[in-house]
């Protein structure tokens, strides 16, 4: 989980810098990799 989330706000960062948008990147990484990660936890539960 911590992966994913990391690898979201890295990303969201990285646009932010490029683009100058700073936060508003980062804080949508970071919501999309909570929901992302809490998506796949799940989806490994439920399988199993």
């Amino acid at each position: 989980m911590a992966g994913t989330i990391a690898a979201c706000v890295g990303l969201g960062y990285w646009a932010d810098r490029s683009w100058e948008t700073t936060p508003f990147l980062t804080i949508s990484g970071a919501i999309v990799g909570v929901f992302a990660s809490l998506y796949l936890t799940i989806k490994d539960l439920t399988r199993k």
